[in-house]
């Protein structure tokens, strides 16, 4: 088969985690500076506030203003390019997003490792009530050949995700959202996904994104970063569920998925 993924032993071009927190921080850029002033997060060569453009209507008149409490964000460099992403937003609902990005994902144990390192190293600068998690995978696949792409024999053509249609086309996408309030010890559970593949750019592309909601409030602070990691393991798995479901067993193999 001429398929390729984009990485030399699994598929993935990015990974992002997110912490879906209760609280707000307006004083978010005197955090960044306690940040840039310490030792930690010292591989991230760039440190920064996050400015978003204000604009008001007035009677006659239109108002642009920039609003420094955004948030901040942190980025390292591998190689001239940006690797990883440390981003903490405020949302319009008076809570905020943090989020860990990387774009040099290697295997789950090795960015678990990162994921660890760097919510100690926030929460030596700040307390943060967490009311849910999310993990999102991008999966990447190139088909080398100047040949129409074997659809079927990427897709496991028994996958409950995928039809006829989607099978049989030679451009297509396919977005779901399922949601289970049923989710023992949690209070819901929302997985979103686009599977689409282009035969004109001879690539495919995957997204699965799972977040877990908590019944109450989980507090990130010096001592229970880790806590947090066991339910990041079991999000890991729905993603690798999903791809066994959607993927046909050649393609699994190309990615080392079940070992």
């Amino acid at each position: 088969m001429s398929l390729r993924p984009v990485k030399d032993k699994h598929s993935i071009s990015r990974s992002v985690v997110n912490l879906f927190l209760a609280q707000n921080f307006p004083e978010s850029e005197i955090i960044l500076r306690k940040i840039i002033a310490s030792d930690k997060f010292a591989t991230y060569s760039r440190k920064g506030t996050i400015s978003e453009k204000l604009i008001q209507f007035g009677d006659r008149n239109i108002s642009v203003s920039d609003n420094k409490n955004s948030g901040f964000v942190l980025e390292r460099f591998e190689n001239g390019s940006s690797s990883d992403i440390l981003k903490m937003e405020n949302t319009p609902n008076g809570k905020s997003i943090l989020s860990i990005e990387t774009r040099n994902y290697t295997r789950w144990q090795h960015f678990v490792e990162k994921i660890t390192q760097d919510l100690s190293d926030l929460s030596a600068f700040k307390n943060f009530y967490v009311e849910a998690i999310g993990l999102t995978y991008v999966d990447e696949f190139i088909w080398e050949s100047s040949g129409e792409m074997a659809i079927e024999e990427i897709f496991n053509t028994n996958s409950q995700m995928l039809n006829e249609k989607f099978l049989k086309s030679k451009t297509s996408s396919i977005v779901s959202t399922f949601v289970d309030t049923q989710v023992s010890g949690y209070g819901l559970s929302e997985e979103k996904s686009e599977i689409s593949f282009n035969e004109h750019l001879k690539r495919v592309i995957i997204s699965h994104t799972y977040i877990l909601q908590f019944q109450k409030l989980k507090e990130l602070d010096g001592e229970s970063y880790n806590s947090f990691i066991s339910e990041f393991d079991s999000i890991h798995s729905k993603n690798k569920e999903f791809l066994q479901d959607i993927l046909s067993e050649n393609t699994q193999g190309l990615i080392n998925l079940n070992i």
